[in-house]
Order: structure tokens, then sequence, then C-alpha cells
């Protein structure tokens, strides 16, 4: 089963309209044979065209910014406060000589297990560097979900040039890779995982297999994919989802390597 979602049109629509626009106009006036006035409105349409079009840009640009620096105060609010909270309960657990037993060690594990899930929340949402040493840290966080049962191969990733990719970019196709890694663990069974970066003139591409379980198109959502597409969208890109159960899951991911703004 093959299910897309194509959400590039925001940064080919203005110039689809553009044309006609002009198509329209110069046909009109080209039988009136008033050509400076002609060259006059073709001028204006081109102005408020390009005028439209880098707005809307920044407009998405700082809704993606806004996005992230959420992120980041929710993984300080939740480093700082939710698991020192936790840790300092546990602190006072251990020196607390009343409660023993089985009752004490149940209840340590728990407190371990809550402590451990809220550091890992705080690193999926914390700030990620972007700079010279971007390359090593994604290339570790996806490593980090490899295990002896897990196999991850990564292809290409040396090949991309990432001082020529955004800083947003490179947020998202983390985030991005960072969930679907997050997916595999908790839902596909996947043995074997594969990671291909492609890296053209125009274009980003990341190619996602795995062998696990599969899934339906109307688990997507469910699954947390849904917040895949919504973050390749934010950036003009194209998400393709090819899977069926029992036959694994194929994301390809890409987007264009170069646009103004974002």
């Amino acid at each position: 089963m093959l299910f897309q979602f194509v959400h590039a049109e925001v940064y080919t629509r203005p110039a689809v309209v553009y044309n006609d626009v002009i198509a329209l106009a110069f046909t009109y006036f080209e039988e009136s044979g008033n050509r400076i006035v002609l060259s006059f409105t073709v001028s204006f349409i081109l102005l408020v065209t390009v005028s439209y079009f880098l707005a809307l840009l920044n407009y998405k640009k700082k809704q993606l910014q806004e996005a992230y620096r959420t992120e980041n105060h929710i993984s300080k609010k939740i480093h700082d406060e939710i698991a020192n909270e936790i840790y300092c309960a546990l602190n006072h657990l251990e020196k607390t000589p009343s409660i023993t037993g089985p009752e004490r060690d149940n209840l340590i594990t728990r407190l371990n297990s809550i402590y451990d899930s809220t550091r890992n929340l705080s690193r999926e949402t914390g700030t990620i560097d972007t700079g010279t040493n971007y390359k090593m840290y994604l290339k570790m966080m996806i490593s980090d979900f490899g295990c002896q049962n897990v196999n991850i191969i990564i292809k290409g990733m040396d090949m991309v040039k990432w001082n020529t990719i955004s800083h947003l970019k490179k947020v998202t196709v983390y985030r991005v890779l960072q969930e679907l890694m997050v997916n595999m663990k908790k839902h596909s069974g996947a043995t074997i995982i594969i990671l291909e970066f492609i890296h053209t003139n125009k274009q980003l591409v990341v190619n996602y297999k795995d062998n696990g379980k599969g899934l339906e198109e109307t688990l997507i959502s469910k699954n947390g994919l849904a917040n895949t597409e919504n973050r390749i969208e934010s950036i003009g890109g194209t998400v393709i989802f090819d899977s069926s159960p029992g036959n694994g899951l194929h994301i390809a991911l890409s987007f264009p390597a170069f646009t103004p703004y974002v």
C-alpha cells in the first residue's frame, strides 16, 4: 500500500499564479495595443507576487522557530524541575528506613523509571547543536537506538554537505529521525533499519526502511508518524509512506536543499 503526502506547493503556487496572471494581462493589452500599460501592469503584479511569496516564507520560518523554542523551553522545565523533584524524592526514600522490603524496592524501581523517562523526554526536546559537530551528534543519536537485536545501517550521511543546510532544516531532520527511531523501538519490532541520505543540488532525500511489522494507513497518526508529516511540511517537503502489515515500513522524506528564509 502506498500513500503520499505532498506539501511543497507553498514554494511553487505563487509562481504558477504569477504566470497565469501575466499571460492573461499580456493577451488583453496585446489586443488593445497598449504596451506601456502592459509593462507597468506586469511589473506591479511581479512586485505584489514576490512580496506575498517572501512574506509567506518569513511567516512559516517564524512559526517553525517558535515551535522549536517552545520545545526547548519544555525540555528545560522537565530537566530543571520535574526530573530534579523525582531525584529528590528518590534520595529521600533511600534515607527513610520506615519503608522496607519489597514495597520499598518496588517504589524505588518505579521512581527510577519515571526519572529516566523524564530525562529521555528532556533530551528529545532539548537544544540541538547544528554547527560543525551536527553530523556527529545526528549519527550518535541514531546509533543509540541500536542494540544486540537491532542493527542500524546508515548510508550516505557523510556525503551530505551539511554546511549548506539551514539551521531549521537540520533541527527538523534530527527531530524527524528521532521520532522515527522512537516509533521503531516502541511499535515495529524491527531488527534491521536502513537509513539512506541522498543530497542533490535541489533536494535532500532521506529513505527509512525497516523489516518490522509494518502499518496500515489508518494507524499512522496513532503511531506518532503524523508529527513527522507536520515537521517535513513546515520546511516545504514531501513525505511518502509505503507500508502494509507484515511487510515492514518505508518512509521517503525529501525537502528543498535550499529555500529562502527556511
